[in-house]
């Protein structure tokens, strides 16, 4: 065997090798997906299963094609060779699971013993928390507390809009009151401008009287 199929052959096994935990780790979320939905109560649950099984199709013939390319890399050590039989061997394993999960998990209707760890943290995740108030509370009761909180908020919600309605007369009155006031104060800079102008011209024409009657006394 030349450089060239060797070369060849190793591109292919890596190919088949990375596409086969990909189309493992893409089967695992599909049926992961598929418990969520079926949690949520989604209607597709049947073509959420044709597409996990297309999928698992894919996977099925990617574990065939392995152990054949494996036996055309006659240039790879036998370590070498062992290793690739064990990633192979790892590969069915998950296989397996996935198929025994996929036969459970397409026979229920409700959310099947295959659910994950992390299924299980995420569908938690979704629950709403007891609260002191809520705690060992009926269903109508607990309707009834949700609605009187919701009323409780929706009081406390006018009241806010109230106080940020009597903040904005209040500061438009406040507004109003400046512009007056400022208004005030133009006018009176006026009417000061005006005397002071006034007294200016009294002030001359009492010194031109003064100055007449000085000139008449020394004539």
């Amino acid at each position: 065997m030349d450089s060239d199929e060797q070369k060849e052959i190793e591109h292919l096994w890596s190919r088949e090798l990375e596409g086969a935990k990909t189309t493992a780790n893409e089967v695992h979320a599909m049926i992961n997906d598929r418990v969520v939905a079926v949690a949520r109560g989604s209607v597709e649950t049947a073509k959420h299963n044709a597409s996990t099984r297309r999928k698992f199709g894919t996977l099925k013939q990617k574990l065939v094609a392995l152990p054949r390319i494996l036996e055309k890399c006659s240039h790879i050590s036998e370590a070498e060779h062992t290793r690739r039989q064990d990633q192979i061997a790892k590969l069915k394993r998950e296989y397996s699971t996935l198929e025994e999960t996929l036969r459970r998990g397409t026979g229920t209707d409700g959310p099947s013993e295959f659910e994950s760890a992390s299924v299980r943290e995420h569908m938690n995740k979704q629950k709403p928390r007891e609260t002191e108030r809520t705690a060992g509370v009926e269903t109508q009761q607990l309707a009834q507390l949700q609605r009187n909180m919701m009323n409780e908020q929706d009081t406390k919600m006018d009241e806010l809009m109230k106080s940020v309605s009597r903040l904005k007369n209040i500061t438009g009155a406040v507004h109003d009151e400046l512009e007056t006031q400022h208004k005030m104060l133009e006018d009176l800079d006026g009417d000061m401008q005006k005397t002071q102008g006034r007294l200016g011209e009294a002030r001359d024409k009492m010194q031109d009287i003064e100055d007449s009657s000085l000139q008449c006394s020394i004539c």
